[in-house]
């Protein structure tokens, strides 16, 4: 079972402050999943990585402001850095916050990357 929940909060300024959260639940091990039960290797991670620029690429207005920038290189540099992911069928479905990869004004960013 895979779940995702967006928590908003006002605490002044310009705009709300927005944070995804997933659980990731086996229910056959009874346990919580993490990435790194599915990659295991740097070359997986890389891969992944990869992907994940990929499905960044098809989305227009996305990929212009990511590539301007180095934040996804920058933020991205070990597994535990992508935090919000859920599991749909044999895909992963990454959530990145605003600031996370990209400027606020670019929005959440969410894409499917293959599971290894």
């Amino acid at each position: 079972m895979s779940v995702r929940a967006k928590i908003s909060n006002y605490t002044g300024g310009n705009h709300s402050n927005v944070e995804h959260i997933t659980w990731n639940w086996n229910k056959n091990q009874k346990k919580f999943l993490s990435l790194s039960d599915f990659i295991k290797t740097k070359a997986q991670f890389e891969k992944m990585k990869t992907d994940i620029k990929q499905a960044i690429s098809k989305l227009p207005k996305v990929e212009s402001s990511v590539k301007d920038t180095n934040w996804f290189d920058e933020g991205i540099t070990k597994l535990q850095d992508i935090k919000t992911w859920n599991i749909d069928g044999d895909k992963f479905v990454i959530t990145f916050d605003p600031y996370q990869i990209a400027s606020y004004n670019v929005g959440i960013i969410e894409v499917s990357v293959p599971k290894p």
